[in-house]
């Protein structure tokens, strides 16, 4: 039978699989059908690691931004106060017969149930929106985390500086100073 010799690190059936980095392009990364035979082939998935790194910081950003977004439109409890001349005279609201009416009774004139049912409508359309927005961008950024960290844990060298000059890169482009 005829054995063909593999790159130092490369682990075969016959030697145990090392943790050690290697600083070879022949290996195999996250999936069994992902190998590197060539230059050729190494070179665009280290280009694709480079970008997938960027795009992490990018949605780290996004997704702070984001955050400060939606804390920005929430109501404060200095808005709901009846310090508004709207309020105020809605409270002196009567009937005829000199009962204030069920609307007045809680700060609002009659008229005006309906723009606070719709204006409650449209808050919690907002709200949806954004958790649903900030959710895609933890989604988003959950997943290139763990397959920057799968591919690290290829323990290739090249790899790992690909994927640490990305996260430098994107952090440059993308944070303010």
């Amino acid at each position: 039978m005829e054995r063909h010799s593999a790159p130092p690190g490369t682990p075969t059936s016959s030697t145990p699989t090392m943790a050690t980095y290697s600083w070879h392009e022949q290996m195999q990364m996250i999936f069994s059908t992902w190998p590197w035979r060539s230059p050729a082939s190494y070179l665009p998935s280290v280009a694709a690691v480079f970008v997938i790194a960027i795009f992490h910081e990018w949605i780290s950003v996004v997704q702070k931004k984001l955050l400060l977004l939606c804390k920005s439109l929430l109501p404060t409890s200095s808005s709901t106060t009846s310090s508004s001349p709207r309020h105020a005279s809605s409270v002196t609201a009567v009937v005829d017969d000199n009962k204030p009416s069920a609307a007045a009774t809680f700060g609002q004139p009659e008229a005006e149930t309906s723009s606070v049912q719709i204006s409650l409508k449209s808050m919690l359309q907002k709200r949806a929106v954004r958790a649903a927005l900030l959710s895609v961008t933890h989604a988003f950024g959950a997943a290139s985390g763990y397959f920057l960290m799968l591919a690290v844990m290829s323990f290739n060298g090249i790899i790992f500086l690909s994927v640490m000059a990305g996260l430098v890169c994107g952090f440059l482009l993308f944070h303010e100073f």
